[in-house]
């Protein structure tokens, strides 16, 4: 699954405030490590206009240029690259119509926001441990042994 996601429509929901900079840029930089992270290479944020992209996020981060605004380029893309397996990210209820309209799925940046914060929940708890366990799996033996030794 890729995820194409509204740039700005992102950076400037509350549930990502805590990565807002003054400089656009600079919150691209502090957002694009998070999310490459937590999705790997299946995503890419696009912005309107026309600013100078980080050179290790170029794969990650698109620029509609001035010839045409972020929606109209996230159509494009996804007539051009195919619908499939893609989900927009966005709020914004024009754009959804159009990105259905070519046969591809929205969430909402609440569902998205959602999304990042159930995969970073799910790498806390499968974090090996100084004996080589997971948490879950110490958890596992714990309850295992307290049903043995009759405890709770």
């Amino acid at each position: 699954m890729k995820y194409i996601i509204d740039g700005y429509n992102l950076l400037k929901h509350p549930l990502f405030n805590s990565y807002l900079k003054e400089d656009p840029i600079l919150t691209v930089k502090s957002i694009v490590p998070v999310l490459m992270k937590e999705l790997g290479h299946n995503f890419v944020i696009v912005f309107d206009g026309k600013f100078d992209i980080p050179p290790d996020f170029v794969g990650f981060v698109k620029v509609s240029g001035t010839a045409q605004d972020a929606d109209t380029y996230i159509v494009n893309l996804l007539l051009k690259k195919g619908a499939d397996n893609k989900i927009v990210v966005t709020n914004d209820v024009h754009l959804s119509m159009r990105v259905k309209s070519v046969g591809s799925s929205v969430i909402s940046i609440e569902e998205f926001f959602q999304i990042i914060k159930k995969k970073e929940r799910k790498s806390y708890h499968k974090k090996v441990r100084k004996d080589g366990l997971s948490k879950k799996e110490m958890d596992d033996i714990n309850k295992e042994l307290k049903d043995l030794w009759g405890i709770e």
